[in-house]
């Protein structure tokens, strides 16, 4: 009703993330295009990078690896220069894991080193064990 394109991104990410969970991919992609829609060429904090990462782990998990590259790599275009460590830590360590499950181990650790930077300085702990697991799987 307040046809507000930043709450409209939020919330349209927000629904898509419940139907990913869920399992319903087509639902979650849908829902992540109106939020990329709605953001149209602004940036609202880490939105619409969470969204194009959100998107790159639909894909990523649909085994669609080009697609998800594709996601992460906008992503990361969008949010490297904005003031959001915690959404740049986020495309970082998806680009890791999408390359560890491409076998490429050295560009996963690399990866998974620069979330983990940024991760730490932000001493988030839940974040920071999450990518120490990843760095033992790797």
């Amino acid at each position: 009703r307040l046809n507000d394109a930043e709450l409209k991104a939020i919330g349209g990410t927000d629904i898509g993330l419940f139907y990913y969970f869920t399992g319903n991919y087509q639902a979650a992609k849908s829902y992540y295009l109106l939020a990329l829609k709605a953001a149209g060429t602004k940036n609202f904090g880490d939105y619409p990078s969470y969204t194009l990462t959100r998107l790159g782990n639909l894909y990523r998990v649909q085994g669609q690896y080009d697609s998800a590259a594709f996601y992460y790599n906008q992503s990361l275009t969008l949010i490297k220069d904005q003031k959001s460590p915690i959404a740049l830590s986020s495309v970082y360590h998806n680009l890791g894991w999408l390359s560890y499950e491409l076998s490429d181990y050295a560009a996963a650790m690399n990866y998974m080193r620069k979330s983990l930077q940024i991760r730490s300085s932000l001493k988030d702990t839940l974040l920071i064990g999450e990518n120490l697991k990843f760095i033992g799987m790797v």
